[in-house]
Protein backbone atom coordinates (compact mmCIF):
# COMPACT_ATOMS: atom_id res chain seq x y z
CA UNK A 1 0.00 0.00 0.00
CA UNK A 2 1.02 3.45 -0.80
CA UNK A 3 1.39 6.72 1.82
CA UNK A 4 -1.46 8.24 0.78
CA UNK A 5 -4.01 4.54 1.20
CA UNK A 6 -2.82 3.95 4.44
CA UNK A 7 -3.64 7.78 5.31
CA UNK A 8 -6.98 7.10 3.85
CA UNK A 9 -7.43 4.36 5.81
CA UNK A 10 -6.69 5.64 8.72
CA UNK A 11 -8.61 8.52 8.56
CA UNK A 12 -11.98 6.34 7.62
CA UNK A 13 -10.55 4.52 11.17
CA UNK A 14 -10.56 8.07 13.36
CA UNK A 15 -14.41 8.93 11.84
CA UNK A 16 -15.82 5.75 12.74
CA UNK A 17 -14.26 5.64 15.78
CA UNK A 18 -15.80 9.42 16.52
CA UNK A 19 -19.35 8.64 15.11
CA UNK A 20 -19.30 5.70 17.46
CA UNK A 21 -18.10 8.05 20.06
CA UNK A 22 -20.66 10.68 19.58
CA UNK A 23 -23.79 7.74 19.64
CA UNK A 24 -22.29 6.75 23.08
CA UNK A 25 -22.18 10.24 23.68
CA UNK A 26 -25.76 11.04 22.62
CA UNK A 27 -27.13 7.49 24.94
CA UNK A 28 -25.29 8.93 27.76
CA UNK A 29 -26.48 12.53 27.61
CA UNK A 30 -30.34 11.29 27.54
CA UNK A 31 -29.37 10.12 31.60
CA UNK A 32 -28.41 13.69 32.62
CA UNK A 33 -31.32 15.41 30.58
CA UNK A 34 -34.49 14.59 28.62
CA UNK A 35 -33.62 15.68 24.90
CA UNK A 36 -37.54 15.46 24.10
CA UNK A 37 -37.21 19.21 26.27
CA UNK A 38 -34.83 21.00 24.67
CA UNK A 39 -36.76 23.68 22.72
CA UNK A 40 -34.73 25.05 19.87
CA UNK A 41 -32.99 29.03 19.40
CA UNK A 42 -35.28 31.64 19.60
CA UNK A 43 -35.50 33.78 16.52
CA UNK A 44 -33.06 36.45 17.96
CA UNK A 45 -30.72 33.92 19.01
CA UNK A 46 -30.80 32.60 15.65
CA UNK A 47 -30.07 35.61 14.11
CA UNK A 48 -27.74 37.00 16.22
CA UNK A 49 -25.38 33.56 15.47
CA UNK A 50 -26.29 34.00 11.89
CA UNK A 51 -24.65 37.88 11.75
CA UNK A 52 -21.70 36.22 14.06
CA UNK A 53 -20.97 33.84 11.88
CA UNK A 54 -20.97 35.93 9.06
CA UNK A 55 -18.27 38.41 10.48
CA UNK A 56 -15.91 34.96 11.42
CA UNK A 57 -16.33 34.09 8.37
CA UNK A 58 -15.27 37.64 6.92
CA UNK A 59 -12.51 37.41 9.30
CA UNK A 60 -11.44 33.89 8.30
CA UNK A 61 -11.35 34.96 4.76
CA UNK A 62 -9.04 37.86 5.01
CA UNK A 63 -6.77 36.19 7.15
CA UNK A 64 -6.53 33.23 4.85
CA UNK A 65 -5.64 36.08 1.59
CA UNK A 66 -3.02 37.81 3.46
CA UNK A 67 0.69 36.82 3.01
CA UNK A 68 1.98 35.60 5.95
CA UNK A 69 5.54 37.41 6.06
CA UNK A 70 8.76 36.34 8.22
CA UNK A 71 8.15 39.18 10.90
CA UNK A 72 4.64 38.63 11.05
CA UNK A 73 5.61 34.83 11.75
CA UNK A 74 8.46 35.64 14.20
CA UNK A 75 6.62 37.75 16.21
CA UNK A 76 4.50 34.74 18.09
CA UNK A 77 4.13 31.60 15.37
CA UNK A 78 2.51 29.40 17.13
CA UNK A 79 0.26 31.81 18.88
CA UNK A 80 -0.89 33.54 15.63
CA UNK A 81 -1.36 30.10 14.08
CA UNK A 82 -3.55 28.93 17.33
CA UNK A 83 -5.87 31.80 17.42
CA UNK A 84 -6.58 31.19 13.47
CA UNK A 85 -7.39 27.83 14.01
CA UNK A 86 -9.54 28.73 17.03
CA UNK A 87 -11.59 31.20 14.51
CA UNK A 88 -12.32 28.22 12.38
CA UNK A 89 -12.76 25.81 14.78
CA UNK A 90 -15.74 28.78 16.60
CA UNK A 91 -17.32 29.32 13.67
CA UNK A 92 -17.70 25.27 13.09
CA UNK A 93 -19.30 25.00 16.50
CA UNK A 94 -21.31 27.96 15.32
CA UNK A 95 -22.56 26.39 12.14
CA UNK A 96 -23.47 23.49 13.64
CA UNK A 97 -25.89 25.55 16.27
CA UNK A 98 -27.16 26.70 13.64
CA UNK A 99 -27.54 23.42 11.69
CA UNK A 100 -24.95 24.64 8.97
CA UNK A 101 -22.26 22.23 6.93
CA UNK A 102 -19.62 22.82 9.45
CA UNK A 103 -17.33 22.79 6.14
CA UNK A 104 -17.90 26.13 5.07
CA UNK A 105 -15.46 27.38 7.50
CA UNK A 106 -12.95 24.10 7.27
CA UNK A 107 -12.95 24.08 3.79
CA UNK A 108 -9.19 23.96 2.52
CA UNK A 109 -7.94 23.05 6.31
CA UNK A 110 -7.26 19.59 6.68
CA UNK A 111 -8.14 17.66 9.87
CA UNK A 112 -4.23 17.27 10.09
CA UNK A 113 -3.18 20.89 10.05
CA UNK A 114 -5.97 21.88 12.59
CA UNK A 115 -4.74 19.01 14.92
CA UNK A 116 -1.22 19.25 14.85
CA UNK A 117 -1.13 23.32 15.26
CA UNK A 118 -3.05 22.10 18.70
CA UNK A 119 -0.48 19.42 19.53
CA UNK A 120 2.63 21.80 18.65
CA UNK A 121 0.89 24.87 20.85
CA UNK A 122 0.35 21.85 24.10
CA UNK A 123 4.01 20.79 23.26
Amino acid sequence: MDGYTVILLGLKKIALEYANFLKELREKSDIIWNSKELRPLSVDGRNFLKTWLNGHLNEIQLARGKKKTKSYMQDDPLRLLKEEYDKILQAGTCSSLLGISPDITTKGVSPFELFSSYYEFLK
